[in-house]
């Protein structure tokens, strides 16, 4: 009689669609900071590439090496990302296609803002 009187708490998703949405969300958003995080590295690796390229004695061999450590970095943790799955492939590349894209718009943005403005006037107009 006691157990019956004793409510059990609701069950937080009882609809197998609410787990399966909330599954395809996560891995979403994991993929898109996947992106973010992948593009960070990349456009990041190559903004220090361009303010270190004055100082280097062989500024070839060193794009060279950037060019080739920020692809190895970024196509190999994407294809780890695909090679155990938490997405379709498609929807996989889709989105850390668009995390890096967000995050070369982001980090435009904040470098831009540390520039010093550059007058646009022809030389010798006031």
């Amino acid at each position: 009689m006691i157990d019956s009187m004793i409510a059990s708490p609701p069950p937080l998703m009882d609809n197998p669609w609410e787990i399966s949405l909330m599954i395809h969300l996560m891995s979403v958003a994991i993929l898109l900071v996947a992106g973010l995080v992948l593009g960070g590295l990349y456009f990041g690796g190559l903004w220090m590439t361009l303010r270190r390229l004055p100082r280097w004695r062989r500024p070839f061999l060193g794009v060279g090496v950037s060019v080739l450590v920020r692809l190895t970095v970024l196509l190999g943790l994407g294809g780890l990302l695909l090679r155990y799955p938490i997405a379709s492939p498609l929807q996989t590349i889709l989105l850390m296609a668009v995390g890096v894209w967000l995050s070369r718009m982001v980090l435009i943005t904040l470098l831009l803002k540390t520039l010093e403005p550059v007058s646009t006037h022809p030389i010798g107009s006031p």
